[in-house]
């Protein structure tokens, strides 16, 4: 699809949602969704939260589009998901109080890394998922502290009562678990 005929798809997808066609909004999400997703991926660490914010991104864009006059220049939207991932990005570093590690990725690179980049197959869900539900407690509160708040295996230690080398361990062992479910 030509740039322009892009453009323009997006212009009507934008005047459709402002009025009130809910196969416009479906279409819109469609289509921006895996480079919502992307642009967010690159800006945060962890991909669980990503997805967060991403939700937060789509709902910003429809919320805006339902608006009449909400998107002023629909033929730039590409322009304002940008904007509205790195602000939502910013915000949810902001709420967290994690510092921010941004890269920034051209269009090039985005088409290069492909629409499914760290994407998960439904086969991979289920088996994070069926690891997962057979973890200790103990395990997955390891692997929360590890991997999605960042934490020190020192940090997480004191946290848990339990010593720095028993929480590398059990760490590094349910880690290990789900890398050879990914394979």
């Amino acid at each position: 699809m030509e740039p322009e005929d892009s453009k323009q798809e997006d212009v009507k997808l934008v005047r459709g949602i402002e009025a009130g066609d809910r196969a416009a909004e479906e279409c819109l999400l469609q289509k921006y969704r895996e480079r919502v997703l992307l642009n967010v991926r690159v800006k945060m660490e962890y991909h669980v939260m990503a997805e967060d914010v991403c939700q937060e991104v789509l709902l910003a864009l429809l919320e805006t589009a339902r608006k009449p006059e909400g998107i002023k220049e629909p033929e730039n939207l590409g322009n304002l998901i940008t904007v509205l991932c790195r602000n939502k990005a910013v915000d949810w570093f902001r709420k967290t109080k994690y510092q921010r590690r941004e890269v920034d990725i051209d269009e090039t690179q985005e088409e290069k890394l492909g629409g499914t980049h760290g994407v998960l197959t439904e086969d991979e869900k289920s088996g994070v998922d069926e690891v997962i539900g057979a973890l200790k407690e103990i395990d997955k509160q390891i692997l929360r502290l590890k991997y999605l708040v960042g934490l020190p295996y020192k940090q997480i230690a004191e946290r848990l009562h339990r010593s720095e080398s028993a929480v590398r361990k059990r760490g590094s062992r349910a880690y290990e678990q789900l890398r050879n479910v990914l394979g």
